[in-house]
């Protein structure tokens, strides 16, 4: 009992400085509650890509700048190699894709031409890059069962229009 009594004796004492306090904290609260960010709408972000086509007029390297035209943004820069690093370095692009010639026609040999890539190492470059294995795959699977470059191309656009998740996790073992 003498610890409760003690405990009013401050409170009656510093009765004041309480009230200010509780006064302060109300007021503060109301404020940054009227000042919150209420913006939770969601926006998509595309990543931006330059591509060096080096296989124009093939139909796979043709499509796969078709697709990444429909999901990335596109960026316009000299094609020399220092415009292309201070785009990467400046984050103007966020990924720069080199087709090499004759891409077309290793994918329908069964070859699986490499794309050489750089990247600028962000999340934006994550993304476009889980874009380009993803249709890399896809386009792999079709070429495997399909005689022509068009048909693949036709078969890879109908079964990435579809889907509605960029990338799915391999299923568990």
């Amino acid at each position: 009992m003498t610890v409760f009594k003690t405990f009013w004796k401050v409170v009656k004492k510093y009765k004041g400085t309480i009230i200010l306090y509780a006064v302060m904290l109300v007021v503060f609260g109301a404020i940054n509650m009227a000042a919150g960010n209420n913006d939770s709408q969601y926006t998509d972000s595309k990543p931006g890509v330059f591509i060096a086509n080096g296989d124009e007029g093939s139909p796979l390297a043709d499509n796969l700048v078709a697709y990444l035209e429909k999901n990335c943004e596109i960026a316009d820069i000299k094609g020399d190699e220092e415009s292309i690093d201070d785009a990467v370095f400046y984050r103007d692009v966020n990924y720069v894709i080199y087709i090499p010639d004759g891409y077309g026609n290793g994918v329908m040999a069964g070859e699986n031409p490499a794309l050489e890539v750089k990247s600028a190492g962000d999340y934006r470059g994550g993304l476009a890059e889980m874009m380009v294995q993803r249709y890399v795959r896809v386009q792999n699977v079709y070429a495997a069962n399909l005689k022509t470059e068009e048909a693949v191309a036709e078969a890879v656009n109908a079964n990435l229009s579809h889907s509605c998740l960029l990338y799915t996790s391999p299923s568990p073992r």
